[in-house]
Parts: structure tokens; C-alpha cells; sequence
């Protein structure tokens, strides 16, 4: 009966009630508010999927239009046959669009649950980009892919299961969390900055491109898209808290400090939407997709970690399963196949083009040889060889490419003796010489390029 006492009469025990409650405020974790935290955690998570979906269709859309403006632009398709919707340029402002939409869902997902629970969340995305990127983008997608794809969904389950569930609630503004950020959070806060501007000076030099840009185009849309994040969660938190803070006239505070975290989402969001414009123009969404997934969950793990301390209270056991999974989470992803789908489709066309021109030219020579064949055949179809007349020609053509130049030799007198021996000697290798004649003529020659040819 002593909850229906007033305060001053509820004896030993109401005073217990009343100094734990009053402990629990002042740690950020009321037992009302410990009641309701399933069913925030579980709003943000229902937001957190619709925003993954959407950004995920409007980021399809975005490749969609790259690849298709490409293929028109080497002649793969007309566009004189694609319908107003199916234009590039319309199908990559309506994925931008979406993509930029679904955004507005993240300040409250992020205030609603924590970091490092809705990041493994997103793992969705992963799962679902496999279809699109078959259906929509007409990727090949091998077995390889489909293996690695769903191992990194697996891993991203069990850091869900491992990661941590809770937040400090009182670090809601931007320059709460640097003077709070002390240890092995600053020191990865300062990494992951000084490791992003190497990556940027990278991608403004080109180094060694072709390589380089399967890390530093990941990273930086990650890291940055990371640090919004951040920024956005204290962003989602101080709107929610702006009601009571306009209630009890405290105003000028809060709007000072919603002021900078907007200027910092301004300054990160916008060049990590930047960097993943350009990796939809590089990269498959079959590899993309799942890279950038596995970088954002780390990300998000050690930043969230360090910002808001979600890992304070943790077993030491619980935060070292955590940590496999999420690095197991990224080595799964290696094993997706990063090659180009359109560039592939483009080597495909060039050779093909070029086989073409190539079997052009055979097929013309092809056809000039016989043509000289058939006129040589013609020629000696009167008798078993060429007549004496047809081989003076052929042997006295100086532009015949299958006779060669042989010199003439000199006239010689013989004496009717000789001339008679001669005949003799003629008579009796007649026939050798007859079959020597046919071998060596041009007919034969030309038969045995043709054979060469074909």
C-alpha cells in the first residue's frame, strides 16, 4: 500500500524507489525509459530497413542510367526506341531523387536505436541488390558471387546478435562528443581522418588508378557517409529533444548546437553522395553494393563505439565475437567478383567489330584468288597442260603475283646432229618432263594457296 502514500509517508522503502529513480536520470537510463527501449529500437529498425530499400532502388537506378547512356553512346542501343522513362538521364535524376529522399529517414532511425545496431541491419541490402543487379541490371551473377554475398549477410546476423543494444543518450551534441572522446576513441577518430585525406590526395593525383580505385572510392563514400551518421544521430536527438527544450525557454543553446551538427552533416554528406555518383560509373552494384556494406559496418562499429560509448558495459568475451564477426563480414565480401559487366559488354562489341573487318578482308582475297584460279583452269581445259603460247604469257607476266621472274636464256645455234641427239634426248623424257611441266605450272601453284588459305 505504500505506492499510494505521499512521498513523505512512504517509509523506508519509497525513499529506496525514489533514490533509485532519481540515479537512474542522472545516468541517462530511466526505468520508464528502459521499458520503452524495445519498442524504439524495433521503430528504428522498421525505419532503418525502408530506408535501406529505398536508397538501395534509387542507387540501381543511378547505374541503370550510366549503363544505358554509355550503350547509346556506342551504338549498343537506340535510343529512339527507349520510352521517356527508360532515357538515361531521367532514370538517373529519379535515382538520385530517391536516394536523396530516403536520407530523411535517418535522423530518426539513428535516434531511435543505436549505431552499431542498425548498421549490421542494413545487411538486407545485400541480399536484395543480388536481385537487382540480375533482374534490373542484367549483371552476370556467378556462384562465387551468390557464396560471398550470402556468407557477409551470415556475419552481419551475428554481429546483430553480439553487438551491443544500448547508448548514451546525453551525448546529443557535436561538442559533446569530441570533449568526451578520450583513449582508443580519439586515437581511431584520428586515424580514420588522417587515413581518409591520404585517400583524397590519392584520388585527386590518380595514383596508379586502376588499382587504387577499388580502395579509395569505397573508403571515401564510406568514411564520410560514416561521419554524417554521426553527426545525423546527434541531429535526430536534438530534434526530438527541442520540444522540451522550447518548453522550459532554454533556446538559444540548442539552436547554437543544431546549427553546427547541420554544418557538419553539411560538410560530409553531400561529398559522400559525391564519391558514390562515381562509384555507380566504375563499379557493378554486385561488388559495390557489398563492399560498401561490409566498410560501413566496421566503420560504424569503431566511430559509433567511440562517439556515443556503445560499448561500455560489455564482456570482454561478448566484444571480441563481435569483432570476429564484423572482420569475417568483410572478408566474405573479397570474394565477390569485381569486374566491370559494361566494360566487358564493350570489349565484346570492340572484338566483334573487329572480326568483322578482319573476315572482311580474307573473305576479299579469298574471292580474287579464285577468281585467277577459275581463269587459269579455263585456260588448260583445252588439254592435260597450258599450251606453249599460255605459258610464254604467264612465264613473260611481269605483274603476275604467282609466276616468278625467271631470266630468259641466250639463243644457241645447234647443228642438225645436235638438233637430232636433242630430240632423242627429249623423246626419252617426255613424260617426266611433261609431269614436271603440270607440277610446277601456275594452276598447280595457285590450288596449293588456295589449300594454304582455307
Amino acid at each position: 500500500m505504500s505506492g499510494f502514500l505521499p512521498e513523505d509517508q512512504g517509509g523506508p522503502m519509497a525513499a529506496a524507489a525514489i533514490q533509485d529513480e532519481s540515479s537512474s536520470v542522472g545516468n541517462g537510463h530511466s526505468a520508464n525509459a528502459a521499458g520503452h527501449v524495445p519498442l524504439k529500437a524495433a521503430f528504428g529498425i522498421l525505419l532503418i530497413i525502408l530506408q535501406t530499400v529505398l536508397s538501395l532502388y534509387g542507387i540501381t537506378l543511378q547505374r541503370l542510367g550510366h549503363v544505358r547512356k554509355t550503350e547509346v553512346e556506342h551504338g549498343l542501343v537506340d535510343i529512339s526506341t527507349l520510352s521517356w522513362r527508360r532515357r538515361p538521364r531521367v532514370m538517373w535524376w529519379l535515382g538520385l531523387s530517391l536516394f536523396l529522399g530516403s536520407q530523411i529517414l535517418m535522423p530518426f532511425a539513428l535516434a531511435l536505436a543505436p549505431m552499431s545496431l542498425l548498421a549490421p541491419l542494413s545487411c538486407v541490402q545485400i541480399f536484395i541488390n543480388l536481385l537487382m543487379a540480375h533482374f534490373i541490371l542484367k549483371e552476370e551473377i556467378k556462384r562465387r558471387d551468390i557464396i560471398a554475398t550470402c556468407c557477409s549477410g551470415v556475419f552481419a546476423i551475428g554481429v546483430l546478435i553480439f553487438g551491443p543494444t544500448e547508448t548514451d543518450e546525453n551525448i546529443t551534441y557535436v561538442t559533446d562528443i569530441i570533449s568526451q572522446m578520450t583513449g582508443w576513441g580519439l586515437g581511431v577518430m584520428c586515424f580514420t581522418i588522417v587515413f581518409s585525406m591520404i585517400m583524397a590526395v590519392f584520388y585527386v593525383w590518380r595514383v596508379q588508378w586502376e588499382r587504387s580505385k577499388y580502395l579509395i572510392i569505397p573508403w571515401l563514400h564510406t568514411s564520410l557517409a560514416t561521419f554524417g551518421m554521426i553527426f545525423t544521430k546527434g541531429l535526430g536527438t536534438q530534434l526530438i529533444k527541442l520540444k522540451d527544450d522550447i518548453g522550459e525557454g532554454d533556446v538559444g543553446e540548442p539552436l547554437w548546437q543544431l546549427a553546427i551538427t547541420a554544418a557538419c552533416i553539411i560538410a560530409t554528406s553531400p561529398t559522400s553522395c559525391y564519391f558514390q555518383v562515381k562509384a555507380t560509373a566504375e563499379f557493378d552494384n554486385r561488388w559495390f553494393i557489398p563492399v560498401k556494406f561490409a566498410l560501413m559496418v566496421v566503420l560504424q562499429l569503431f566511430l559509433g563505439a567511440a562517439a556515443f560509448n556503445e560499448w561500455e558495459g560489455l564482456p570482454a568475451w561478448r566484444i571480441l565475437v563481435f569483432l570476429a564477426f564484423s572482420f569475417c563480414c568483410i572478408g566474405a565480401v573479397l570474394g565477390v567478383s569485381s569486374k566491370n559487366s559494361l566494360q566487358e559488354k564493350l570489349d565484346a562489341q570492340k572484338e566483334e567489330n573487329e572480326l568483322k573487318k578482319s573476315g572482311g578482308s580474307e573473305k576479299d582475297t579469298t574471292s580474287v584468288c579464285i577468281q585467277m584460279g577459275s581463269r587459269a583452269i579455263g585456260r588448260e581445259s583445252t588439254g592435260d597442260g597450258m599450251s606453249s603460247t599460255d605459258m610464254s604469257e604467264d612465264s613473260q607476266g611481269e605483274n603476275s603475283p604467282l609466276s616468278p621472274k625467271t631470266p630468259r636464256s641466250p639463243i644457241r645455234l645447234r647443228s642438225p646432229r645436235g638438233r637430232a641427239n636433242n630430240h632423242n634426248h627429249n623423246h626419252n623424257h617426255q613424260r617426266p618432263a611433261a609431269a614436271a611441266a603440270v607440277a610446277a605450272s601456275p594452276t598447280a601453284r595457285l590450288r596449293q594457296a588456295l589449300d594454304n588459305v582455307v
